[in-house]
This record gives structure tokens, C-alpha cells and sequence, in this order.
């Protein structure tokens, strides 16, 4: 499957427009689902796996808040990326 779209996470990071680490604190994604424009329930959405390697390297400490049994919780993004990839350098 070809990707289409970006998500907000990786529009987010790009707007900072610095390549320093750090640039993250905390950081939510929501959707909306409604059909023509109708307000629906707001959810909380996980990243994809693409926005939690960009979230782990310009935030290494960064909370990242996700839903678990219907609630939202903050985690660190390391623990929504084991065994990250680290470029050695």
C-alpha cells in the first residue's frame, strides 16, 4: 500500500522548522470522524509507526498521550518504540 497522506505528528515536527533534538514535549493526535462536516466525538489516535520514530528523534523525552480502554494516558515515546534504531553516530 502506497502512503497518500501525512500525518499531523510529522506536519507538526516539520512546522518547528529546527533540526535540534528536544523540540517535543507532549503531543496528542485526534480525529474527528464525522461525515460532510458534521462535529462527531472527538478520539484520541495512536502514531503511526513513522511519527514515533520521528517523535523519538526530535523528542526523546517526549509524552505522547494515547488511548487505552477508552481513556487517555500519557506515555514516553520510548514505550511505544522498543528497540529503537540508533544510527551509531
Amino acid at each position: 500500500m502506497a502512503r497518500i497522506a501525512l500525518c499531523a505528528e510529522a506536519v507538526a515536527i516539520g512546522e518547528m522548522g529546527s533540526r535540534s533534538r528536544d523540540m517535543v514535549d507532549t503531543i496528542v493526535a485526534v480525529i474527528s470522524p464525522g461525515e460532510d462536516g458534521a462535529p462527531q466525538d472527538v478520539h484520541v489516535v495512536s502514531p503511526c509507526g513513522m511519527c514515533r520514530e520521528l517523535l523519538s528523534d526530535y523528542g526523546p523525552g517526549a509524552s505522547v498521550i494515547i488511548e487505552r480502554d477508552g481513556r487517555p494516558v500519557r506515555v514516553k515515546v520510548e514505550s511505544l518504540l522498543p528497540d529503537k534504531f540508533e544510527s551509531g553516530d
